[in-house]
């Protein structure tokens, strides 16, 4: 069996939104936000 490893880095001027992977696959990031419960992980969209 073979394993894949995909290695995700920010994209320059987009950090705290998007990711590339090494094959160029992009990705939005998920926003994480403090609320009197804790800390929740929500989608957002951009």
């Amino acid at each position: 069996m073979n394993t894949v490893i995909e290695v995700w880095k920010p994209v320059v001027g987009f950090e705290e939104q998007y990711e590339i992977s090494l094959n160029g696959v992009i990705k939005r990031m998920d926003k994480m936000q403090v609320t009197s419960l804790g800390l929740t992980i929500k989608r957002v969209r951009l």
